[in-house]
């Protein structure tokens, strides 16, 4: 048999098919249109809130780098620099600290940043002014100038007693820059020149470990990120075996737990399988009904086509390619729809778990456009997996099947004539009854949509801030002794 090749003319027949019942058409599209509204919105809601309380978990931690060494020496820095797993290496030296009368409620660390990149890494870059640069210059948050009564104007003297690991010494530097200071952080950090590091902390020559007694200055903290950041931990117990050989010879680590998928949770896993694959039945399911019932009302359509020779094959591609018209029309309208719904809908989330800071739970554009991509995606495997068993139906009706097709399951059994009142409740039962199984499908799609909502309230309403904050403190109140007893609340 020669293979004839009417690609062109089964798909003009799909375009004059569409034409002919846009009423139809305009039902599948948005199906498609709600589906992908879904997706888009509950990805993008979903990742607002994971990058949201991961930026504020970072900044209670004090650094958003994955991983970092702690109190090494600079070739240290340099073997992690080399190696070819590790990105953004990040310095900083360790100083000392400030003990002035003044911050009795606040710590205080002096430390000279490697770069822009180091003071950036823990949230404590100079929005104005820069970080210093001679021996006489500092950069502090706007807390430490609050502390002292000191303006925050650049130029400004600031006086500091310095603490050398039992060292105290006075300075005045010059204010070159500062930035808002967090309340939320376990210490202020005060930025040095390291002209000022190499004087007063220069670089220890033995390891951390092996002086006696310990002291901190001039070692430093390197901190670091990873190609991803699952499993942070296992991947900095191997780079150590590559650099150090064994635990022994190798630094003290720190595994940033702001990080969600630093570790792997079964629980968390399994529960994120279920929400996707709850997501997934759900626009299955209504994109499923709107599709048979498209292919039962153009049923006969199909069965003429038989007739003069269309194969079941070009019949399942001519529905394919309908189903593919119909996402190119609504993907792009549910992906604007669901990014702006979205965005209505995180303003009223933050104002339910009452967030103030509304730029750390922004969606960033790279991430914007991996939400829109996976939902397009998402959105057309499943019009692509909602339509198989329609085009199926399709394709394998014959033209006598066509003409007496009726999509029922009616009973051939007559148990006899039966009277009674009717009544539009009586229609609208015997009217689902007529088809048992569609009208499951119709049920199975509105609860597992019920289903997603109940879901995100619960979780929502499930936040309970004391018992959160109950975890971190054990008071509304600390007492602490200066040279005047003094009752300092606190507001967490």
């Amino acid at each position: 048999m020669n293979k004839v090749n009417n690609r062109k003319v089964i798909r003009r027949l799909a375009f004059r098919e569409l034409k002919s019942n846009r009423k139809m058409n305009l039902m599948v599209i948005l199906s498609i249109v709600l589906t992908c509204i879904l997706f888009t919105a509950l990805t993008s809601i979903g990742g607002s809130l994971v990058n949201g309380i991961q930026r504020e978990t970072m900044r209670q931690v004090g650094g958003d780098r994955m991983a970092g060494f702690k109190y090494v020496l600079p070739e240290d820095y340099e073997k992690v620099k080399a190696d070819s797993a590790v990105r953004d290496v990040v310095y900083r030296i360790i100083v000392g600290r400030a003990v002035n009368q003044e911050f009795k409620n606040i710590a205080v660390e002096m430390n000279c940043a490697g770069n822009e990149s180091a003071a950036k890494s823990i949230f404590c870059a100079p929005t104005t002014g820069r970080l210093p640069e001679s021996e006489d210059e500092i950069a502090v948050s706007t807390l430490v100038l609050d502390e002292l009564n000191l303006p925050h104007e650049l130029g400004t003297a600031v006086p500091i007693t310095l603490d050398v690991d039992g060292r105290i010494t006075e300075h005045k530097f010059t204010l070159c820059g500062y930035w808002q200071g967090e309340k939320v952080a376990m210490a202020q950090e005060a930025w040095v020149s390291r002209s000022f590091a190499d004087t007063y902390a220069p670089t220890p020559s033995v390891k951390f470990y092996a002086q006696e007694p310990l002291t901190y200055a001039g070692y430093w903290q390197v901190d670091f990120n990873y190609s991803n950041s699952f499993d942070i931990e296992g991947k900095t117990d191997a780079l150590l075996n590559r650099l150090y050989g064994d635990r022994e010879n190798a630094p003290d680590i720190g595994i940033n737990w702001a990080y969600t998928t630093s570790s792997v949770d079964f629980g968390m896993a399994a529960g994120g399988i279920v929400m996707i694959l709850v997501i997934f039945a759900a626009g299955y399911l209504i994109i499923y009904n709107i599709f048979h019932i498209n292919i039962s009302a153009n049923i006969r359509s199909y069965g003429l086509l038989k007739t003069i020779g269309t194969t079941s094959r070009q019949i399942q591609h001519m529905v394919r390619t309908q189903a593919a018209i119909y996402c190119a029309v609504g993907i792009p309208i549910g992906l604007i729809s669901g990014i702006l719904i979205g965005k209505v809908m995180m303003q009223s989330i933050m104002r339910t778990i009452n967030i103030l800071s509304a730029a750390n739970y922004s969606v960033s554009a790279k991430l914007l456009m991996i939400i829109c991509l996976i939902s397009a995606l998402f959105t057309y495997e499943t019009v692509m997996i909602s339509c198989r068993k329609p085009c199926r139906i399709a394709g394998n009706v014959s033209p006598i099947e066509a003409l007496r097709y009726i999509d029922t399951n009616l009973s051939t059994k007559r148990s006899g004539k039966k009277t009674g009142r009717i009544s539009p409740f009586s229609v609208a039962r015997n009217n689902m009854s007529r088809s048992r199984k569609k009208t499951v499908v119709v049920v199975l799609s509105l609860t597992l949509s019920m289903v997603l909502v109940n879901t995100l309230f619960t979780y929502l309403n499930g936040i309970d801030m004391k018992k959160y904050v109950s975890a971190l403190i054990t008071g509304d109140f600390v007492v602490k002794q200066s040279e005047t007893s003094s009752l300092t609340e606190r507001f967490f």
